[in-house]
């Protein structure tokens, strides 16, 4: 049935706490309108469709309730915190990334290293929490990444008692860490790197060295004038740049956008001169952004795309500042520190709180602008 723009199944083989029946959410009627395409693009369902793929999502919450049933809450009680943060990273593969998930395991794996011993997910140890804060920090793990861990446990220990897996809803204490103001580049900085980067395309010692310095011009004007994540940059396709940036899901790579939320973002001046020369020039077979120039991405993942600019960093002397990520704090702050309204440098970061876009500012001197053409 529909309610509320979402599709809820009832389940009359199974029931609720209060001994009715139970009712469990599917989707939202938004998720299931429309299906990506192998290129991208959106086409809208068909009723028949539609009908379809509720009915298949239906099914598929049926047969998790009936495990879940056959299992019973709290039964298992030897229940291994492996065993069950397994559990939970197999659901988490469904709906998130997986460098997400490798990240949820990897702070799973890291707890039971630091603990010495796969415990019982129904009576973990005392202060399991600050033994591990205590373990991270030993290693030289930064407080904002200790917090992180911290947080990928948490969320494994909640979603088990949201599953009745565990019947102990667990607190998990925190550093209290403090977040540091993004690092940015200077305009002179920025102009170095230009400089740099024209020297590997104009100057090369070899084609490889000049499809290295194409890929980084094309990477650094997309970053630098749209604030866009470096893994949206590498994962987006040509028919996505028209009049504005379409940054959605991307299933050929296994991308999926950050906050689960499509955007479509303005291409300033500065930009669309770039694009306007660049995509003029590509082969036909190119279908990314950072083509190689045979249909792939010219890096296989965020980690080897940021190995370039951090030596390109190195040379030039830049320290304190995220090669990747201070292209975009470098675009936030500079909107910022020309009086854009923070409300619509948030919508253009694509940040779910205020208060993050601020971060990379003193908000004190913000004034209320217009538009933000030509500030980056």
């Amino acid at each position: 049935m529909v309610s509320r723009g979402i599709w809820v199944g009832r389940f009359h083989d199974f029931k609720s706490e209060k001994g009715t029946v139970k009712k469990a959410t599917l989707c939202r009627i938004a998720d299931v309108e429309y299906m990506t395409m192998k290129d991208g693009s959106k086409r809208k369902r068909s009723k028949r469709q539609i009908l379809n793929e509720v009915e298949r999502l239906w099914t598929q919450k049926y047969q998790e309730l009936k495990q879940g049933a056959s299992r019973g809450p709290h039964k298992n009680t030897r229940l291994k915190f492996s065993e069950a943060a397994q559990e939970f990273l197999d659901a988490k593969a469904k709906t998130r990334d997986q460098k997400t998930v490798n990240h949820y395991s990897d702070s799973c794996n890291q707890l039971i290293e630091c603990l010495e011993n796969d415990f019982n997910v129904h009576n973990p140890p005392r202060n399991f929490d600050t033994q591990f804060c205590d373990w991270l920090q030993k290693k030289g793990v930064s407080d904002a990444s200790v917090n992180s861990r911290i947080r990928d446990v948490q969320a494994c220990l909640n979603w088990l008692f949201k599953k009745k897996v565990i019947k102990t809803k667990y607190y998990l204490e925190k550093l209290r860490a403090t977040d540091p103001t993004p690092g940015r580049f200077s305009g002179q900085q920025l102009l170095d790197m230009i400089d740099y980067m024209e020297r590997r395309i104009y100057h090369p010692r070899d084609q490889k060295e000049y499809k290295l310095g194409v890929a980084m011009m094309r990477s650094f004007m997309m970053m630098r004038y749209t604030a866009m994540r470096a893994g949206e940059v590498r994962a987006l396709p040509l028919t996505r740049i028209q009049d504005q940036l379409h940054i959605a899901d991307v299933e050929e790579e296994n991308y999926r956008v950050k906050g689960r939320q499509e955007a479509y973002l303005p291409i300033l001046p500065e930009l669309q001169t770039f694009l306007d020369n660049d995509l003029s020039a590509r082969e036909p077979n190119e279908k990314w952004y950072l083509d190689n120039g045979r249909g792939g991405i010219h890096w296989s993942g965020v980690a080897e795309m940021g190995r370039p600019f951090k030596k390109m960093c190195d040379f030039l002397g830049i320290k304190g500042v995220k090669p990747l990520h201070g292209f975009r704090s470098t675009a936030i702050s500079n909107l910022l520190d020309n009086g854009v309204s923070p409300r619509i440098v948030q919508k253009l970061a694509r940040h779910t709180k205020i208060e993050t876009t601020l971060s990379y500012h003193n908000d004190t001197n913000l004034q209320i602008a217009p538009q933000i053409t030509g500030l980056i």
